[in-house]
């Protein structure tokens, strides 16, 4: 199953994420960049593994706490 995470309003749907239950979420990730006068666009996908996944799979992965979040979600 997919879920779309957005914070954009029904009528200008555009989806920031997509959630793959217990897999993880997949986004694009965007940046701007000042160069010689010129301000840049960048962009690249990115793949946020679920914890439950990587622990599963015993992979070795670096954690941040975050505020208010159970630290086994």
């Amino acid at each position: 199953m997919c879920r779309f995470a957005t914070n954009v309003p029904k009528s200008r749907f555009s989806p920031q994420a997509v959630s793959i239950t217990g897999l993880g979420t997949f986004h694009i990730q965007k940046w701007r960049s000042f160069e010689n006068g010129e301000v840049l666009t960048f962009q690249r996908p990115l793949f946020l593994l679920s914890a439950t996944v990587a622990e599963i799979r015993e992979l070795r992965h670096a954690s941040v706490p975050v505020p208010g979040k159970k630290s086994n979600e």
